[in-house]
Order: C-alpha cells, then sequence, then structure tokens
C-alpha cells in the first residue's frame, strides 16, 4: 500500500521514517526538510493541478506561509489573489451556477481559487493558506512533500493564468 493510502486511511508512521517513506514513493525529484527558521519559496502556477514546493514537511513541526502581496493569479475572467473569491463576487448571470458548482471544488469549504496546501499528492490531506497570516501556525499532522495549488473545479484548470509567489517557514 502506498504512503498517501496509509495516510487516507489515518495509520501513520513516525516521524522520521514517515519522511524517509514519503520521499521513496511520492513522486519528488528532491525534497529537502527546513531547519527552524529556515524558509523557502516557490511559484504557485494556477494551471497546475499540483505545483511541487520540493519542501518535505514534518508531523509536529510548525510553519507559517507567506503570499507576496501583489500576487494575483486568474480563474477565467476572474482577477484575485491568493485569499480567492466567493460566489457572490461572481459575474453576475453565473452566480447561480457557480452556487451549484461549489460542492465540486477540490476542496469545497475553501473559496474558489483560494491558494490550499497539501501532503503529499493527496486529496485528504488538504488545508487552507489563502494570503498566509505569518502570526498563524500550521502544523501537520503526518509528513510528507509538500504541495499547494489554485482551489478549482478538477475539470477546469485549462482556463486558469497566472502565478503567485509563496513562502513557507519553519518555526518550530
Amino acid at each position: 500500500m502506498c504512503y498517501a493510502s496509509l495516510v487516507c486511511l489515518g495509520a501513520f508512521l513516525p516521524q522520521d521514517q514517515a519522511v524517509s517513506q514519503a520521499l521513496r514513493t511520492e513522486p519528488v525529484s528532491s525534497s529537502s526538510i527546513l531547519a527552524v527558521g529556515e524558509s523557502h519559496s516557490f511559484c504557485v502556477a494556477s494551471i497546475n493541478f499540483y505545483n511541487d514546493s520540493r519542501v518535505c514537511l514534518v508531523a509536529g513541526a510548525h510553519y507559517t506561509f507567506h503570499v507576496d502581496a501583489c500576487s494575483t493569479w486568474k480563474d477565467l475572467q476572474i482577477v484575485t489573489d491568493a485569499n480567492g473569491w466567493t460566489a457572490e463576487q461572481a459575474p453576475f448571470g453565473t452566480r447561480r451556477l457557480v452556487r451549484r458548482m461549489e460542492w465540486r471544488r477540490r476542496f469545497p469549504t475553501a473559496n474558489w481559487f483560494e491558494l490550499v496546501g497539501t501532503i503529499g499528492q493527496n486529496e485528504c490531506n488538504h488545508f487552507r493558506i489563502g494570503c498566509g497570516d505569518s502570526g498563524k501556525k500550521y502544523s501537520p499532522t503526518v509528513s510528507g512533500p509538500f504541495y499547494a495549488f489554485a482551489n478549482d473545479l478538477p475539470s477546469k484548470y485549462r482556463n486558469n493564468s497566472g502565478s503567485i509567489r509563496v513562502t513557507i517557514k519553519r518555526v518550530e
């Protein structure tokens, strides 16, 4: 059984084994583990289903995320920042359709086009990032490679454009 399947089933390995297992089974060319105080920046392209940060998050460690203030991306015709947009911000004629489709987003409780993170290429490990808040810490419950994406319908990534720059920092 693959590492991602074990995570979905609620099983997990001790932190050091989980990291080495994740690096062996996830399709990552080279992931690094950040030391406390170390940070790493990478671009998240809205057209990509998964954006590889090349960082492996460690269960129990604490991280913060920061998005460059001027970063925006575009969902068809809606320009937004990493906090995304809501159905009320959609063009008037499409709001009803947008509301009906919300449950089909990859992460239904996050806004449209909100920056979302995940451990591994795994739909059960999503967490909201948005524009980031340096005072808000994220502590993963499992170890593995960190990916990010714009929250959209799985079939609608081709109409996306733009990218944002994200900095992840290990704080504890």
